[in-house]
């Protein structure tokens, strides 16, 4: 019984990344992952992964700041689709992956998958 708790407590414990809505490889992700800092410069659009820190996030989990060094994006969540990002995760390393959208306050990303580390 004992090596059973045990068991149940080292795998609760563990350093593995937290994936969030539609995240296949976290490997894939990281290698195309680019800075939310030159994703603000380029002002481009369209799908992208971007690495960052959570800053802000909804009471509700359904936008979040995704920071760089110079910068900070603004990330919008699919609530249809259950993805959500919990309320602790501010000040956590992420990747993102979602598509970068023009709108009249500037440049946001709507966020398809999360990974947290």
């Amino acid at each position: 019984m004992t090596r059973w708790i045990l068991g149940v407590l080292l795998l609760g414990c563990s350093s593995s990344p937290l994936l969030i809505g539609d995240v296949t490889e976290v490997a894939e992700l990281e290698k195309g992952a680019q800075a939310v800092d030159q994703a603000l410069s380029s002002k481009s659009s369209g799908t992208v992964v971007l690495r960052g820190r959570i800053g802000r996030v909804c009471d509700e989990g359904c936008w979040f700041y995704l920071m760089g060094e110079q910068g900070l994006l603004y990330v919008k969540l699919d609530l249809s689709s259950h993805v959500v990002l919990p309320r602790k995760s501010q000040g956590r390393e992420a990747l993102v992956r979602g598509t970068l959208v023009q709108e009249e306050t500037g440049q946001v990303l709507q966020g398809e998958g999360i990974v947290l580390f």
